[in-house]
Order: structure tokens, then sequence, then C-alpha cells
């Protein structure tokens, strides 16, 4: 993707913001076509107003965007896991360069409960039935475990049964609240 960007008074670039208005600005009439367009002489200094780009900015002629000294400036897409939190325009050495601030894109909410088949889907996706079941065949195994392995409707992330199982099958809270999500989007 690509912005634009113009200086302001100071020099200091600003970013037009697709379909927010315009941006005021002064510019020097330099050639014969600026005179013809703005109706000036040379060496006036013409008001513009620009209106920002209502469409896609890859489509602005570029000896345009040069007169108007906008530059067309490159976003930097956010890596893996991240998104952008805030960003400037810099100018550096002459050229506008887009320097973005990112942050880790949360993770989802761990769901309470979950149905018994998302559940289920879930483990079969992680591999984790088989050692459910070698865990649920132990004849140490509490017959109540058991009964609401077998039984159970809905899994709640924060039951008994769920803790007593990771700590046997040595599987970390954060594991856990994975499966949760994975369930919770399980079709």
């Amino acid at each position: 993707m690509i912005v634009l960007a113009l200086p302001d008074a100071d020099g200091a670039p600003v970013e037009l913001v697709p379909g927010r208005g315009f941006t005021s600005y002064s510019v020097l009439v330099q050639t014969q076509a600026d005179a013809e367009e703005t109706g000036a002489t040379l060496g006036d200094v013409v008001d513009y107003q620009v209106t920002h780009p209502p469409g896609a900015v890859e489509d602005y002629d570029a000896a345009r965007l040069a007169h108007f000294r906008i530059q067309k400036v490159t976003v930097i897409d956010p890596p893996e896991g991240q998104r952008e939190r805030s960003h400037t325009i810099a100018d550096v050495n002459g050229v506008f360069t887009y320097a973005p601030v990112f942050e880790a894109i949360p993770a989802p909410p761990v769901p309470a409960s979950v149905p018994r088949l998302n559940g289920m889907l879930a483990l079969d996706a992680a591999g984790m039935i088989p050692q459910i079941e070698a865990y649920m065949a132990l004849p140490e195994t509490p017959s109540v475990h058991k009964i609401y392995w077998r039984d159970l409707a809905v899994f709640h992330r924060d039951s008994e049964l769920i803790a007593v199982i990771a700590a046997a099958l040595n599987v970390s809270s954060n594991q856990i609240d994975n499966l949760f999500r994975a369930a919770a989007a399980a079709t």
C-alpha cells in the first residue's frame, strides 16, 4: 500500500488521508505551465488547497504529485502476529519515510466453556485423545473422573477435571487456553 505526504509550512511531512478534507499550503510559481494553471505570473506565491485523494494513490500522476511536492510513501506491513498501533511520516534526507509503531495482536479471549463436540474436535486436532483415554483407562484414575469424562456435555475451563487431566498429561495452562480457543473456533 502507498500513502501520500506533502511538506507543511515548516517542510515537515504531513500525510494526506484519503477522503478527509484538504490541506492548504503555498507554492512558488516557477514554470509557465504553473502560471497558466493558476492564472498567476512567474515568481508569485499561490495558495493551494489539495483535496485529499479519494481513491487509490497508485493511480495519481507522478508529475502532478511532484508539482505539488507530494511524495508517494510506501507503507510497511506489520510482522506476523503484530499490528500497527500508530505511525508517522518522517523526512529522511528529503525523502518521506513511513515510520510505524507495531504492537502484538492480543490473543482472543479464552472461552469459559465449550460444547463437548467442539472440545473433542480440538483435542483430536491436537492429537491428545489417545493420551486422555490412556489416562482414563488407568486403574488409579478415580471413577468419578471417568464418569465425568464419559458423560460431560460441556467442557468448563475452570473445572477440576480439566485441571486433573492437564496435570496428568503435563499440559500447561497456556496450552489449555489454546485448546479452548481452538474448540471455540471448531466447526
